[in-house]
């Protein structure tokens, strides 16, 4: 998935040192210096998988504390892409995370889960993205959270996870 930041600080100093390093490495070689990038900027992303936002969820999806709202966060979110445009300090990024989600003995029967998700819902529906950047004075009222998901997509693998 790809996404970016829904606000800006108007300053990079108001975020963690290793934004501008970030962003610098960037500038100077965004190719060569990728991996490098990703890995000063992965620790600051968080991916949740919210299966009440996916239309007949509790068929194939287990509630285990009974509140009607679950979340699963992601066991691992890697970064794959990092963009910069003109006055961000929050790049877009491309992004791809793994969730242990428990389900039902039903989403475990279904022979055709994409069939399922086109006559409900796609289970991309259900994944959040967004940054999670200590705060400030100046970043406090600011919304980090992921905007503009973009080719998006979740994969099932045959253990019965999402």
């Amino acid at each position: 998935m790809t996404f970016g930041a829904t606000d800006q600080p108007t300053a990079i100093s108001d975020l963690p040192n290793d934004f501008l390093k970030a962003k610098l490495l960037w500038y100077q070689d965004s190719e060569k210096n990728i991996k490098k990038i990703c890995t000063l900027l992965e620790k600051y992303i968080k991916a949740i998988f919210l299966p009440h936002n996916i239309e007949n969820w509790e068929e194939l999806f287990v509630d285990e504390d009974g509140a009607g709202m679950p979340e699963c966060p992601a066991d691992q979110v890697r970064l794959s892409k990092i963009t910069y445009q003109k006055g961000q300090f929050i790049p877009n990024c491309g992004a791809e995370a793994i969730f242990s989600v428990p389900v039902t003995p039903e989403f475990l029967k279904q022979e055709d889960l994409q069939t399922w998700q086109d006559e409900h819902d796609h289970f991309f529906a259900g994944v959040m993205f967004g940054w999670e950047i200590p705060r400030n004075e100046n970043t406090e009222d600011l919304d980090f959270m992921a905007d503009g998901h973009m080719g998006c997509e979740c994969i099932v693998n045959f253990e019965g996870y999402l």
